[in-house]
């Protein structure tokens, strides 16, 4: 069995709006320039060539009011001009670029925490190459990381923490690095 749906020609048929054109451009913009998006937007389903003076006629507006809508959604990056009209953008695609749109630029902050974190990487592997024979259970990455931080230890104090612990004991043991760090921290 074989579903098919009809297409609404004419009267019947509908234009649809992104519900991004509700939230994020309704509000802002006058009720004038909301009449001629969404007018402009009815249209552009057809493909015909649309003349101000039959839209300036159609929704009961003068010229000046339609051509500064037209102008007012340009500025916005609804409408993208080209030489013989306007193109609507399409408001899902805008939307998903201001989500998602590539990080080319690093803050002082963002440059100084990925050297940290690469300098944590180097000496968590080092801890895994020389105290684990590289095969360091993953709940010990988390472990470590979280001592970085709650001690505030740097990488050459964590890599002594763990060469002073396994010296003292043939088995490495979380709970007792963790009370030798708490004991470094006090002193």
């Amino acid at each position: 069995m074989k579903i098919e749906a009809k297409e609404d020609h004419g009267l019947f048929s509908s234009t649809e709006i992104p519900d991004i054109f509700f939230s994020d451009y309704l509000g802002l913009a006058s009720s004038d320039a909301v009449k001629v998006y969404l007018y402009l937007s009815f249209l552009s389903k057809s493909g015909k060539d649309i003349n101000i003076n039959e839209v300036s006629k159609a929704l009961s507006l003068s010229y000046d009011a339609v051509n500064q809508s037209i102008k007012y959604w340009e500025d916005q990056g609804l409408f993208i001009k080209r030489p013989d009209g306007y193109v609507l953008a399409n408001l899902k695609e805008i939307a998903l670029g201001k989500l998602y749109s590539p990080k080319v630029t690093a803050s002082p902050e963002d440059i100084e925490r990925s050297v940290k974190n690469k300098t944590r990487n180097i000496c968590i592997e080092s801890i895994n190459n020389q105290f684990f024979s590289g095969t360091m259970n993953p709940t010990w990455y988390t472990d470590i990381d979280l001592w970085f931080e709650k001690y505030g230890f740097d990488e050459q104090v964590m890599l002594a923490l763990f060469s002073y612990c396994t010296e003292k004991t043939e088995n490495i043991n979380r709970n007792y690095i963790q009370a030798v760090a708490e004991r470094m921290v006090k002193k």
